[in-house]
């Protein structure tokens, strides 16, 4: 298995599958409209690609980028090949591209029905070279835990890198979670 990444384009052959896994992957509260995703990869810090297997379609990343520092904004792997090795793949390809990566993903700090997938998504990420910053995120859509490459993240700098990509979020907030 070699993935290979291409960027998005509203007419290639795949566009169809890359808004169905985007629409299914990703809760509609957190999901912007794929039309301003689009434009806003225009932008020279930010990359939208779709994921292949040779030429078969396997997921979506989404990366802004700001100063030596990326953060993977939507990452998902098609549902009916997850737990093949495709995500791992993508994150070791990503290494190898970027400096400095960071990862938003809902936060296991809160009491939810989806809980044991949150800690599932955490332990992937975890064993594949990520760090538990004990940071988070927190916009209109909720509560993201920040994990990184790095072992600590400057919060100021971070928001500054999201903002990149949300320039119009008044109200996000990059914080510390408080220890127990």
């Amino acid at each position: 298995m070699a993935v290979n990444v291409k960027k998005v384009r509203r007419y290639n052959g795949d566009y169809k599958m890359i808004k169905e896994l985007y629409c299914h992957a990703f809760p509609d509260i957190e999901r912007l409209p794929l039309l301003l995703l689009r434009l806003m990869a225009l932008k020279p810090n930010i990359e939208f690609y779709s994921v292949y297997d040779d030429e078969e379609f396997c997921g979506l990343l989404y990366i802004v980028n700001y100063k030596a520092m990326s953060l993977v904004y939507y990452f998902a792997v098609r549902s009916d090949i997850r737990s093949m090795g495709y995500g791992t793949k993508v994150l070791e390809w990503l290494k190898k591209e970027k400096n400095s990566i960071s990862i938003i993903m809902e936060t296991v700090h809160e009491k939810c029905d989806n809980a044991g997938q949150r800690q599932q998504r955490k332990n992937f990420y975890l064993k594949n070279g990520f760090k538990d910053t004990g940071y988070y995120m927190k916009d209109y859509s909720g509560t993201f835990d920040i994990l990184s490459t790095e072992s600590d993240i400057n919060p100021k700098e971070f928001k500054k890198l999201i903002k990149q990509f949300t320039f119009w979020m008044s109200d996000l907030k990059v914080g510390k979670f408080l220890s127990a």
